[in-house]
């Protein structure tokens, strides 16, 4: 589930990032346009249809709505997802295979959602590595702004930046939730418009 309003060339990066780096897993792909007005935009998500759903979304902006409403609207695709990758529009996939793996850990009975590293664009500071909650008040990011050296593995604290770990939260920018979990607990509070809602979520 991708939402945007117009970045096509964002949303073009996305996904064309997605089907390059995953083979093993069946998956649908929805765009959720709020309310598009550059051509450039609006012509590429035509372009895209049927093989990417495109779903006209209307209204002010609440990222919780919208994905709430975006996962309501999968009834129209027969709703057999077994689970709901949440992804903002500027995420580009750089690892083949990091579908299955958050696949494979999101399968278990006692993991309800999956998140993964995150970089920011130069692709060697980290921007996201999980959430602390209570981290300045609130809550921040792990490992943000903390940058990673090609010349070798820094395994930082316990090895956290290398191995699959728990934290207490994680960044819907790339969310894998499981079905019934979402359910269980009717998804994002949608009196949390702007932030935090993935926070609250997890």
């Amino acid at each position: 589930i991708i939402p945007t309003k117009n970045h096509g060339e964002l949303v073009r990066q996305c996904i064309d990032s997605i089907r390059a780096t995953t083979s093993q897993v069946v998956y649908d792909l929805v765009v959720i346009d709020h309310e598009s007005n550059d051509p450039e935009t609006i012509a590429y998500l035509k372009s895209i249809q049927p093989e990417v759903h495109v779903l006209p979304y209307a209204g002010p902006f609440n990222f919780s709505s919208i994905n709430n409403w975006a996962v309501k609207q999968l009834d129209q695709l027969g709703n057999r997802h077994t689970h709901y990758l949440f992804c903002n529009n500027d995420i580009e996939a750089l690892e083949p295979g990091w579908l299955e793996r958050m696949l494979e850990q999101a399968q278990q009975p006692d993991v309800g959602m999956v998140g993964v590293q995150l970089l920011y664009p130069d692709r060697v500071s980290i921007q996201h590595a999980g959430v602390c909650v209570g981290m300045y008040g609130v809550a921040e990011h792990y490992g943000k702004f903390f940058r990673l050296r090609s010349d070798q593995v820094n395994t930082n604290f316990m090895g956290r930046l290398i191995v699959t770990h728990e934290v207490a939260a994680v960044t819907a920018a790339c969310l894998l939730m499981r079905r019934d979990a979402f359910e269980e607990i009717n998804g994002f509070d949608e009196a949390l418009a702007l932030g935090f809602g993935d926070v609250d979520l997890c």
